[in-house]
């Protein structure tokens, strides 16, 4: 009835001195830009409650949908992934595809 939700977290490391800067230079072209021709973005660092933190949460359509935020600990950026299809293999499929756009666009 509701179909198959495929979930991945995942992370991207920025090593070196600059790893901090590059995640924050990340973290602000995703803001101001429409890179992956999202239906909307949620910029949870402008919330005035309790749920305010630096995160992003970029829905592409009503099926497909990812969150970005840095690590207050390491230098990296994680993601998280959720995607619900009819089935496994479609849902898989469709999710890995996302990943992969996603992690290729912060690794430039």
């Amino acid at each position: 009835k509701f179909g198959y939700y495929e979930t991945i977290t995942d992370s991207i490391t920025y090593e070196g001195i600059d790893g901090s800067k590059k995640m924050q230079e990340i973290m602000e072209k995703l803001r101001n830009e429409n890179i992956f021709n999202e239906k909307e973005k949620i910029d949870y660092s402008t919330r005035k409650d309790d749920l305010k933190t630096n995160a992003l949460k970029f829905i592409i359509n009503d099926n497909e949908y990812f969150m970005v935020r840095p690590s207050g600990t390491e230098p990296k950026i994680k993601l998280y992934f959720i995607v619900n299809d009819k089935n496994h293999e479609d849902a898989t499929t469709r999710i890995n595809k996302l990943m992969s756009l996603v992690k290729h666009e912060l690794m430039k």
